[in-house]
């Protein structure tokens, strides 16, 4: 079996607890680390960070924002990283339309408008189902407090002056996977999907989850990057 260590990046409005329920249910003789995004508000420095915390290569997974940073990391430390999964993210950077909204939102979170700028965030980032579950809403009050606004704007800065690094994607020999949520109302499954099929990718979508899968639906992400670890990677180490 592959010993390289998972790389679990954490999306906006998100804290690397999100991560636990999905390390529990992966194989256990396998590490994984799951650090927090430091805000720093562009993404060459979070990229930077997360390159010069690493003693040797992984297998990164990005959840929005995190697959952002992970691309980053792959386009200018290549040797670090052995495997890619992105959910819910995409290679491609902002349009100027984008960026302009991004820069938006940054303004507004630091003039006190954080709290409702993720609550309306909320509204859109979970399956309707996901909504109802109080136990998750909790969580997810409880990590925006956690994440705060001074991170938020940071992020968003960063995310809106972005490089696009859908070549660097799909020049990457390693394995690769796109695991998508069939209703993220945030970034377009479709939009996920025609990028796995430009850059090489798998593919897995998942039912029943919006933006918000890992904290959504973390024991079939588990069971997805558990099967997908085993077709990819045990066969290449067991030469």
């Amino acid at each position: 079996m592959s010993t390289l260590p998972w790389l679990f990046l954490h999306g906006v409005n998100n804290v690397p607890s999100i991560w636990l329920p999905i390390v529990a249910a992966l194989d256990h003789t396998l590490e994984a680390s799951y650090p927090v995004l430091a805000p720093l508000d562009s993404m060459e420095a979070l990229g930077g960070e997360i390159a010069a915390s690493l003693s040797g290569p992984v297998i990164v997974v990005g959840h929005s924002l995190g697959g952002y940073v992970a691309l980053d990391v792959l386009a200018r430390h290549p040797e670090l990283i052995h495997g890619v999964v992105l959910i819910n993210s995409v290679s491609q950077a902002d349009t100027q339309e984008m960026a302009n909204a991004r820069s938006e939102l940054s303004r507004r979170a630091l003039d006190g408008e954080f709290f409702a700028i993720a609550e309306g965030a909320a509204q859109r980032s979970y399956h309707a189902d996901s909504l109802e579950r109080s136990e998750l809403m909790d969580q997810r009050n409880e990590d925006v407090k956690a994440y705060g606004a001074v991170r938020f704007a940071a992020h968003q800065t960063a995310c809106a002056a972005r490089l696009d690094r859908t070549e660097e994607l799909r020049n990457f020999e390693g394995p690769k996977l796109v695991i998508t949520a069939g209703d993220d109302a945030v970034i377009s499954p479709t939009e996920q999907k025609s990028m796995a099929e430009y850059c090489g990718a798998d593919l897995i979508s998942i039912s029943d989850a919006g933006h918000m899968l890992p904290a959504e639906q973390p024991e079939r992400v588990a069971q997805v990057l558990n099967n997908w670890r085993h077709e990819k990677f045990d066969s290449l180490f067991s030469q």
